[in-house]
C-alpha cells in the first residue's frame, strides 16, 4: 500500500544514469551524521536521510540536471501555455484566494507604506503574490502601488485587474541585480531544488531591512517513519521533492550561524492545508485533524505534513 501527497506532483522511478552518486554530507549544513528514515525508491536505492546536526532530510541520491529537465518538461503532459497560466496558482494549493489572503496575513502589517515590493521565487505565473497584493491594498488605503517580481521558468504572468499592481517576470535571480524587497515568498519551492543552501542565502540577502520572508516546505518524515515501521510505503513524490524540512530545521536555521542577529522569527507553525474544502473536503478535514494536536503538544507532535515560517529582517 502506498500513501502520500500525490495530487500536486507525481513520482517516477529514476534509473542509475539519472541519479548522481550518493552524497557523503548533508546538502544544507555539510554534516556527516545522517540516518536513514525511509526508502524513497528501491531499485536503484534512494533513501531519505535525516541530518543529526541541522535536522534537514534529503534524498541520498539527487536526480541529474538532465533528469530534472526531462521530468519538468513533461510535467503538464502537453498542456498548452494558456492552460498553464490558468492553473498555475493552484498547483500546490487548492484555493488560490485563500492562499493569497494567508500570505498577506503571514507577511504582516504595512501600515504607512505607499508602495510595496514583493519577490515571489518559484511563483509560477505570480497569481498568489498578486492575490496577496490585492489583500494588502484592500486593508491599507494609503498603499498606492505594488510591484510584484516573479522568478520562475513560466514566462506567462498573471495579469492583475488592478492597474496599481504590476507584475514582472524573470527566469533567474541573477536577472534582478542587487534588488531588495519588502516581502520575499518561497512557497512550496525549496524542496524541489537539489543544491539549495546557497539559493536560500541569496534569497535572504534580498529581504530589505524591516522586510519579511515567508517559507513553506513539506514535512513528511514522521509519516514516512511510521509507514516504514508498518511495512508500507509513502509516496515522497521524488524527484519533484528532494528535501523534507520541518520545525526543527527551520527554527534551528534561524537561531544559528548568526542568522538570529539578522532575522527574527515572526511565526513558525504547521503549514496551511493545501486541499480545498469545496473540492477535496475529506482530505482537507483529515489534514486539519492531523495538524490540530501540534497546537497542544508542540514539537512533540510531528504529523503536520508541512511547515511554514515567517522571519523579519532586523
Amino acid at each position: 500500500m502506498q500513501a502520500g501527497p500525490t495530487h500536486y506532483h507525481k513520482s517516477i522511478v529514476l534509473d542509475d544514469a539519472s541519479l548522481l552518486p550518493p552524497a557523503a554530507s548533508c546538502p544544507w549544513c555539510g554534516g556527516l551524521d545522517r540516518q536513514a528514515i525511509a526508502t524513497i525508491q528501491k531499485q536503484p536505492e534512494v533513501l531519505l536521510l535525516e541530518c543529526s546536526t541541522c535536522h534537514a532530510s534529503s534524498a541520498s541520491r539527487m536526480p541529474t540536471p538532465q533528469a530534472l529537465d526531462a521530468y519538468y518538461g513533461n510535467y503538464y503532459d502537453g498542456a498548452s501555455a494558456a492552460e498553464h497560466a490558468q492553473t498555475e496558482g493552484r498547483v500546490t494549493i487548492g484555493d488560490a484566494a485563500r492562499m493569497g489572503a494567508h500570505l498577506a496575513s503571514s507577511l504582516g502589517s504595512i501600515e504607512g507604506k505607499t508602495s510595496l515590493r514583493i519577490l515571489d521565487f518559484g511563483g509560477g505565473d505570480g497569481m498568489l503574490a498578486v492575490l496577496a497584493a490585492e489583500n494588502f491594498m484592500k486593508a491599507n488605503p494609503a498603499l498606492r502601488e505594488v510591484a510584484v517580481t516573479v522568478v520562475d521558468y513560466n514566462t506567462q504572468m498573471h495579469q492583475p485587474s488592478n492597474p496599481a499592481i504590476t507584475v514582472r517576470g524573470a527566469t533567474k535571480l541573477t536577472e534582478l541585480g542587487d534588488s531588495t524587497y519588502d516581502f520575499v515568498i518561497a512557497s512550496a519551492i525549496l524542496e524541489h531544488i537539489p543544491d539549495c543552501a546557497g539559493l536560500l542565502r541569496d534569497l535572504l540577502t534580498r529581504v530589505a531591512s524591516g522586510g519579511s520572508f515567508y517559507l513553506r516546505t513539506p514535512y513528511a518524515a514522521p509519516f514516512m517513519r511510521l509507514a516504514e515501521k508498518l511495512g508500507k510505503s509513502w509516496d515522497f513524490t521524488f524527484p519533484a521533492h528532494v528535501h523534507d524540512l520541518g520545525q526543527a530545521f527551520w527554527e534551528g536555521y534561524f537561531t544559528a550561524n548568526g542568522n538570529d542577529k539578522l532575522f527574527a522569527i515572526k511565526s513558525s507553525r504547521p503549514s496551511i492545508v493545501q486541499a480545498s474544502m469545496s473540492e477535496r473536503p475529506v482530505e482537507a478535514i483529515i489534514s486539519h485533524l492531523f495538524k490540530l494536536p501540534w497546537h497542544l503538544l508542540g514539537r512533540a507532535w510531528g504529523f503536520v505534513g508541512g511547515w511554514e515560517i515567517t522571519v523579519t529582517r532586523r
